[in-house]
């Protein structure tokens, strides 16, 4: 069995029969260049292999390698990895450009300080405009099999891009019946006017609305319908008409003429209130007490909606269901807001649990005041218009101040303005 070693030789290997190109040294083939595959491997181990089995005998060995020239064996590992095999010829000539041997070109050495020559005219300015553009972001350590690099991001977030965007129409939505949401609408309409704004206040519940009836209760001599149907078969969907006015507010309501309720469409009502937003700049839409059709639409056509509630179980209950549709109607958390009426800071409820309980934060909290607010309704006037100091006047106008993005500095009282000057001097 040693002397069997001992004679054994590589196989030969077929690999074709080549010229080497001119001025090119043919390389040596590798003793160890698999038959079955371009696998480089060690033949001598798989023929171990074989014997082992019983798949091959050494006499087979010696009478295949009596037939085979010798090869000479590639001296390392390395030199048969860096070996490439030549394209094999054929009988058909190969089209393109003859192979013509290149000699490898010698790069100049690179000077490192011409390299650099310009880094050090890079002002500190740009280098700080450099790094807060991403420029010397790395992969986060936790990241290390990603190959993507931290990017800044492209667009701000949310919530700064809709810091103080534009409000110009306002949906009043009351969670059930007797909250205030009306009493809110009216005297927000009131607060936005003092403010400068060019008002106009629609009621579209158009039998049994109740805005008139707060601002001095005389009759209008256009309705809702009337003003709508002019603004939809006009040719430019405008409202040329005048539209009447209460305390500086413009004022459109049905006031329950039932015979023009047909023509109040909710196709129609898009139009209208892009006619009636055209001619103002702050529209407030109250009389919304339902998910009718007539109600989604106006909703659709608000920038913000104000969900109005007040501090007792069956108003939350109202409200969280209320919440829960508005969702499903894809209205974001910004676009609904919560404004808590009649605010007792004595109550059980308090603001916290209310928000964890709706899981949605109050927008504004108006103070209770019963007497106050009932001499307003019961003669018609505004909260301004009675008494401006008064703490539900100054909810009316805080609110309507963060919706139009004003800033209105807070009346003090006689004894808060003499401490804040006895604190300065």
């Amino acid at each position: 069995m040693s002397g069997d070693k001992k004679s054994m030789k590589p196989p030969t290997i077929n690999l074709g029969t080549f010229k080497p190109p001119q001025g090119v040294k043919a390389p040596q083939r590798p003793s160890f260049y698999s038959e079955e595959s371009t696998m480089i491997t060690s033949l001598s181990d798989l023929e171990k292999e074989k014997i082992s089995r019983g798949d091959l005998s050494p006499s087979s060995l010696n009478r295949r390698d009596s037939t085979s020239p010798s090869l000479q064996p590639v001296a390392s590992l390395q030199s048969a990895a860096s070996f490439v095999p030549p394209p094999l010829q054929t009988d058909a000539p190969l089209s393109g450009p003859s192979y013509k041997h290149q000699e490898e070109e010698v790069l100049p050495d690179i000077n490192l300080e011409d390299a650099f020559e310009g880094t050090s005219k890079i002002s500190p300015e740009d280098l700080k405009i450099m790094e807060e553009g991403g420029l010397f972001d790395v992969p986060n350590k936790g990241n290390e099999g990603s190959n993507q690099l931290a990017s800044p991001s492209l667009s701000p977030p949310l919530s700064i891009q809709e810091e103080n965007p534009p409000v110009n129409v306002v949906a009043v939505f009351n969670a059930r019946g007797g909250v205030g949401a009306t009493t809110l609408a009216v005297n927000l309409a009131g607060a936005a006017q003092a403010f400068g704004q060019h008002v106009a206040l629609i009621d579209l519940d158009l039998q049994l609305g109740a805005v008139t009836s707060m601002l001095d209760g005389k009759p209008l001599e256009r309705s809702l319908a009337e003003l709508l149907m002019e603004a939809t078969e006009s040719v430019d969907q405008s409202i040329k008409s005048a539209i009447d006015e209460r305390c500086g507010i413009n004022i459109i309501a049905q006031e329950g003429r039932i015979g023009e309720i047909g023509m109040v469409t909710p196709d129609r009502l898009p139009t209208f209130i892009g006619a009636v937003k055209a001619q103002h700049g702050f529209v407030i839409i109250d009389g919304l007490r339902s998910f009718s059709d007539h109600a989604v639409t106006a909703l659709d056509s608000a920038d913000v909606i104000l969900l109005v509630i007040t501090q007792d179980i069956p108003a939350l209950r109202s409200a969280k269901h209320v919440l829960s549709l508005f969702k499903k109607l894809g209205y974001s958390s910004y676009k609904v807001r919560l404004v808590l009426n009649r605010h007792n800071h004595k109550s059980t409820l308090s603001v916290a649990e209310i928000e964890e309980r709706l899981d949605h934060s109050v927008y504004e909290t108006l103070e209770n005041s019963f007497p106050f607010v009932s001499s307003l309704i019961e003669e018609g006037r505004l909260a301004r218009d009675v008494n401006l100091k008064h703490k539900v006047t100054r909810g009316f106008d805080r609110l309507a101040s963060r919706l139009l993005g004003i800033e209105v500095a807070e009346t003090k009282g006689f004894f808060s303005s003499l401490f804040s000057r006895g604190r300065s001097s």
